[in-house]
């Protein structure tokens, strides 16, 4: 298992939100915050002090901010994860916890995830519009695709709402294995989680639904690939980009024949749902 590099910025909310939208074009696939700081994680080989440097600088010329950057443990990144995140309410209707919170009711669907190291706890705003967007859509006997599954919790959830069979994949093999542990603990069925990207799967592979939530530059580059994984009038879900990059994702959907039925922000993070079409 890899090394991490974890960054530690002393930020306000609003700020938090700039730097976590900028972090994740630099690689960084992990966050947490509390009421002092941001927490920051990435792998150490697509870590760049030069790049941080640079784009802490220009923040530090209208923001007061302090910040500092080690090499960690994989286990400590884990402990960080397990030991902080809140539980997370969807529409009023799905819960995602870990095994030591307590609800305050019961909610229609509730999945138990352990995070580790994986992203997608649905403490994230980009997770929380993924899941949203999920609620809204019938996946009853429908196929899907979740690339860069993270905890593997939207695939679970569209299990949970009906799929008939679900594929994931994570470049990361330790998400890899987390994802297929929440499947397990959370009892879904029809599912392959593999270590890899679109691009690693046969072209004559189709789906009803395609989900990315990867940062930008990721979904820019493969969204040829999304679009030919997914059926006539089939559906992909993308977020983990910042509202003002919108328009670019929508111009590479529309260039591959995936119209926008519609979008959601929070916290100036957005999801964009595109139908294919001839």
């Amino acid at each position: 298992m890899m090394s991490h590099i974890q960054i530690t910025v002393d930020a306000t909310d609003e700020l938090s939100e700039m730097l976590i939208a900028e972090l994740s074009q630099l690689g960084y696939d992990s966050f947490l915050e509390d009421d002092q700081n941001l927490v920051g994680s990435i792998t150490e080989e697509l870590f760049s002090e030069e790049a941080l440097t640079a784009m802490m600088e220009r923040y530090k010329n209208a923001f007061p901010l302090t910040y500092k950057w080690e090499k960690v443990a994989p286990q400590n990144w884990n402990k960080l994860w397990e030991s902080n995140y809140p539980y997370v309410i969807v529409n009023d209707r799905c819960a995602i916890k870990a095994a030591f919170h307590t609800l305050p009711k019961k909610y229609e669907y509730e999945i138990e995830i352990t995070p580790k190291m994986s992203f997608g706890t649905g403490n994230h705003a980009t997770t929380t519009l993924m899941l949203q967007s999920v609620l809204k859509y019938d996946f009853t006997d429908k196929s899907l695709l979740d690339l860069g599954t993270g905890t593997g919790v939207l695939f679970i959830m569209a299990l949970m709402l009906g799929a008939k069979r679900a594929k994931a994949c994570d470049i990361e093999e330790w998400a890899v294995e987390n994802a297929i542990e929440n499947a397990e603990k959370n009892k879904v069925t029809n599912y392959e989680v593999f270590q890899g990207t679109v691009t690693d799967l046969p072209s004559d592979n189709l789906y009803d639904f395609v989900l990315a939530n990867i940062n930008k530059n990721v979904i820019l580059s493969e969204l040829p690939a999304y679009a030919n994984r997914l059926v006539e009038n089939g559906v992909f879900m993308t977020s983990c980009f910042y509202e003002s990059d919108l328009k670019d994702v929508e111009k590479m959907a529309n260039a591959n024949r995936l119209k926008m039925i519609h979008s959601d922000s929070l916290n100036n993070w957005v999801v964009g749902v595109f139908r294919k079409t001839e």
